[in-house]
């Protein structure tokens, strides 16, 4: 995936729909943390097209959908598919900009409308679903309680995408003391208050912002548009 450029985005694109699409315009975008992503433009509109290892951030991102409305926008998700020992989807291209990379007076500027987010988020009907934590394509999450999600952490599974993340910290960190494991006893804290969950906790959400200083992006999964 690292090996792609705007020149094979293309050729892609023009195998699977069937016309010649110009590589000027697609662009990468650096923004991900589990895909590759590029803007592109053809004649059916503005879009953003993911290429990943794994198919399941997308499949998350369709389930997401669903919840979609103007107080909660997530872009509409077009087309999933195999490309490059992989998976790939294209959704429409919501602008904005990354929320994090926003200065203090932008972030005080934009509070309201995130907050507008949040309250959608709550509001999402999960009643269908179950589990605190990380969760699965078809919705759910394998902890019972907030409580053991967030003790779970710690815990480096062989199964997780993440797995290793523990010895690459010994490896990389001049001091190891930090990452000596909790004390048994710790595990037995009061546990959370925390009975029910909500969208923006279960999709683990990345708003974008516009000039307008609203939200225009909820993306759940890999790298938003």
């Amino acid at each position: 995936m690292d090996s792609l450029t705007a020149e094979t985005v293309a050729a892609f694109l023009a195998t699977i729909h069937g016309r010649t699409l110009d590589p000027a315009t697609v662009q990468p975008i650096a923004h991900g943390e589990w895909s590759r992503a590029f803007y592109f433009r053809s004649p059916d509109g503005n879009f953003v097209i993911r290429f990943s290892a794994l198919d399941e951030d997308f499949l998350k991102d369709q389930r997401a959908m669903r919840f979609a409305s103007a107080a909660l926008p997530i872009p509409r998700l077009v087309e999933i598919g195999q490309a490059f020992h992989g998976y790939y989807a294209i959704s429409e291209r919501m602008y904005g900009e990354f929320i994090e990379d926003s200065d203090q007076q932008t972030m005080q500027r934009l509070l309201p409308s995130l907050f507008d987010v949040l309250d959608a988020c709550r509001a999402a009907d999960l009643s269908t679903t179950s589990g605190f934590g990380l969760w699965r394509a078809d919705g759910n999450a394998a902890h019972g309680t907030w409580s053991q999600a967030l003790l779970s952490v710690a815990a480096d599974v062989p199964t997780n995408r993440t797995h290793g993340w523990r010895a690459r910290l010994y490896y990389f960190s001049s001091s190891s003391t930090w990452l000596t494991p909790v004390p048994t006893s710790a595990t037995s804290c009061t546990p959370i208050c925390c009975t029910s969950t909500s969208l923006f906790a279960t999709i683990g959400s990345t708003p974008c912002w516009t000039g307008a200083h609203r939200c225009t992006e909820i993306s759940c999964g890999t790298s938003p548009g």
